[in-house]
């Protein structure tokens, strides 16, 4: 009706709050509807053995997804932003050996083509025992086709519980939440172009003693959805949310892989390493060395480009010479 703020029934205001500062600030919102927004798709890639496993879209291997934070220098002085590859240890291991793919390649679609780039295993940052390895990547490997889910976006320890919930946080996260995650479907994954797929369900166990504090939620993991980012929704919330803004989804945690038990084999249910192990080994010192590095490397890198274009501008003499040979036509 003519005069009604029809804005409303199409997304709302939210309060969103700047870093490092923390100043709250008001920012609108659009409703996507119950239709999961395509930048969630955006954020993965596919992990290769090698180079040529990936050029030939190979039915191997697992998923991943790209991050960005803000870390500070080991001084503490000054903060910058990363990027990172992030995926499952295990995804760089070769099957039953145990042993690391010497060159495992990522691959992700670039200006509407999966391109494929090799990288080196000794690049790579690994916690084992979570089965998390990052990826610090230069500033030239970021491409504008790539969507990079900021930290901030990263569910915390503290909002996943059904006390939480119940206590009316409009971001926490309890048993019955929906999730979803977002891999490969070998086989169905893309040749040309990398078509990930969703799988849904909802959180079964909160971490605990029993999870060996990871999640357990009721969706089915088979192989290539290693390392796959799995996203909650606060349904709990008043009206339900069921996807329909994207502050109400949170990354939850990684896939690590089916749940299996005694007599039964695959359960149906998957094993999610929680969001807060991830962003513990951006935040360990060898990461934060590596990414410093690469900082200063980055920095070069631009100085490098700068000195070059400079080379080619004109002088003074140049620009001179140039008018005064226009005014003589």
């Amino acid at each position: 009706m003519t005069g009604q703020n029809t804005l409303e029934e199409n997304g709302r205001w939210i309060i969103r709050y700047s870093w490092p500062s923390g100043h709250p600030y008001r920012d609108w919102e659009n409703d996507v509807g119950s239709v999961i927004p395509k930048r969630y798709l955006q954020m993965v890639f596919y992990v290769y053995p090698d180079k040529n496993s990936g050029e030939r879209g190979a039915a191997c291997g697992a998923t991943g997804f790209f991050v960005k934070h803000q870390y500070s220098f080991l001084d503490g002085k000054k903060r910058v932003t990363g990027w990172y590859a992030v995926t499952n240890d295990h995804a760089l291991r070769k099957k039953g050996a145990g042993a690391y793919y010497p060159n495992p390649a990522i691959r992700f679609n670039v200006a509407g083509k999966a391109e494929t780039f090799q990288t080196n295993r000794n690049r790579w940052i690994c916690n084992d025992h979570r089965d998390i390895a990052v990826l610090p990547l230069f500033y030239e490997e970021v491409h504008s086709d790539v969507e990079f889910l900021e930290s901030y976006n990263f569910a915390g320890e503290t909002s996943v519980s059904n006390e939480a919930v119940e206590r009316g946080g409009w971001l926490c996260y309890g048993l019955g939440d929906e999730v979803f995650m977002v891999g490969r479907l070998l086989d169905r994954d893309g040749k040309e172009v990398n078509y990930p797929s969703i799988r849904t369900g909802i959180i079964s166990m909160a971490p605990c003693p029993a999870t060996e504090d990871e999640f357990l939620i009721e969706c089915r993991s088979i192989g290539g959805y290693s390392g796959a980012p799995v996203f909650a929704c606060a349904t709990s919330a008043t009206p339900p949310s069921n996807y329909r803004t994207r502050s109400l989804i949170k990354l939850i945690g990684i896939n690590r892989g089916n749940a299996r038990a005694h007599k039964i084999g695959n359960t149906g249910m998957t094993f999610v390493v929680p969001s807060w192990y991830i962003l513990e080994l951006l935040n360990s010192p060898l990461a934060v060395a590596e990414s410093a590095k690469m900082y200063k490397q980055n920095e070069e890198y631009e100085r490098k480009r700068q000195r070059e274009l400079d080379s080619r501008a004109p002088t003074i003499a140049d620009i001179i010479k140039n008018f005064a040979n226009t005014k003589r036509r």
